[in-house]
C-alpha cells in the first residue's frame, strides 16, 4: 500500500458533495473480489458474508443496546425481564436454526449477562454511553459509513456546553488479534468525527467482549479485561492525516476505499481468484459466470452472423 502515488486534490468534510455513499463492508468486499461484490450487491443474491458468525456479532451488538434501552427505561429491570427481548432479537438477528445454534446463543448470552453486570453497576455521572452510531466519513470519490459499536461521551461542564471528550469503539468478540489495529474503519471513525466536529477531542479504541469462540487457549494475563479500553487513536490520526495530505507521495491505506468506489462505478467486477477464498464462496460453482456479459457476448454473436445465416438456413 506503500508505492508511490502522486495526489493532486485535498478533501473537505462537505456533507452535501453528492457522491455516492458506500458502506464500508460492501466496499471490502469488492476489494476481495469484485465478481463476489457484484453476485452479491448488484444481483442480489446471497451474501456469503452474512454467515452464522456474522450474524452472532451483529445480534451481541444489538443485543447490548437493547439492554441499555432497558436499563435507561426502568432502573429497576432485572436480567430475567430483558432476557425475553433478547430471545425475540435471536430469532430475528442471530443465527437461530444453525447446527450449533446452542453454542452461539451460550456464548453470546455470556457476553449480554457480563454487560448487565456492567450496567447495573454505579455509572460514573459525568459520562454518557451510548451503542453504536453511524459514521459517515467523506473521501475523494465517495462517501463511506461505518459504525461505531460503542460510543463515550464526557457531558459539558457548566462552563462549557461541547463535550470534553468522545470515544469512539470498535467492539470485537473473541481474543485479541493484531490485525485488528489495522482495521480500515478505525481511521473512518476519526476522519468521520473530525469532519463532523473538527474542535471535539476524539479517542478510537478497541475492545473486547467474551472469549467463548476464540480458537486455541492463550493465557489469560495476556488478555484485555472485559470491556478495557485499548487505545488506538495515534494510529488511526496517522492513517486519516496522511490521505488528507495533498503534498504525499505515497498511498494511503483509506485509498483503497476510492479505488474500490471507481472501479464500482465504472463497473469494472472481473473475478479475483484465491483458492482459500474462492473454495469458502457461495458463488464458486457459477463463478466466474455472469449473466450480463454472457447475453453481450450472444447479442455480438448474433450480430457478426447476422439474420438467415447458419448451418441450418
Amino acid at each position: 500500500d506503500d508505492e508511490a502515488a502522486p495526489v493532486a486534490e485535498s478533501v473537505t468534510g462537505d456533507a452535501a458533495s453528492g457522491k455516492p455513499r458506500f458502506d464500508l463492508h460492501d466496499l471490502l468486499q469488492y476489494l476481495e473480489c469484485p465478481r463476489q461484490y457484484k453476485y452479491a450487491r448488484h444481483y442480489q443474491l446471497l451474501d456469503p458474508a452474512e454467515n452464522a458468525v456474522r450474524k452472532y456479532h451483529r445480534y451481541v451488538r444489538k443485543g447490548m443496546a437493547a439492554l441499555r434501552d432497558d436499563r435507561a427505561a426502568n432502573l429497576g429491570a432485572s436480567w430475567e425481564s430483558a432476557q425475553p427481548r433478547l430471545r425475540s432479537l435471536w430469532e430475528e438477528l442471530g443465527p437461530a436454526g444453525h447446527a450449533y445454534d446452542t453454542m452461539y446463543w451460550q456464548a453470546a448470552e455470556a457476553i449480554l449477562r457480563e454487560e448487565w453486570q456492567a450496567l447495573t453497576e454505579t455509572d460514573a455521572p459525568s459520562r454518557r454511553v451510548e451503542q453504536a452510531r453511524e459514521l459517515a466519513a467523506e473521501l475523494r470519490s465517495c462517501i463511506v459509513t461505518t459504525t461505531a459499536d460503542q460510543v463515550t461521551v464526557d457531558d459539558p461542564s457548566a462552563e462549557n456546553t461541547k463535550p470534553r471528550l468522545i470515544v469512539l469503539v470498535r467492539m470485537h468478540t473473541g481474543r485479541p488479534r493484531e490485525d485488528h489495529k489495522k482495521d480500515l474503519a478505525l481511521p473512518l471513525y476519526y476522519l468521520a468525527h473530525r469532519q463532523a466536529s473538527p474542535d471535539v477531542p476524539v479517542q478510537i479504541a478497541l475492545t473486547y467482549k467474551g472469549q467463548a469462540l476464540s480458537a486455541g487457549q492463550a493465557s489469560q494475563a495476556a488478555l484485555p479485561a472485559a470491556g478495557e479500553l485499548i487505545d488506538v487513536t495515534e494510529d488511526a490520526r496517522k492513517d486519516a492525516e496522511k490521505y488528507l495530505n495533498p503534498l504525499r507521495k505515497q498511498r494511503a491505506r483509506l485509498d483503497k476505499l476510492d479505488d474500490a468506489a471507481r472501479g464500482i462505478a465504472a463497473g469494472q467486477f472481473a473475478p479475483k481468484p484465491d483458492e482459500q477464498r474462492c473454495a469458502a464462496c457461495a458463488y464458486c460453482y457459477v463463478c466466474p459466470a455472469d449473466p450480463e456479459e454472457t447475453i453481450l457476448t450472444l447479442a455480438a454473436a448474433s450480430a457478426d452472423v447476422g439474420p438467415g445465416a447458419g448451418p441450418y438456413n
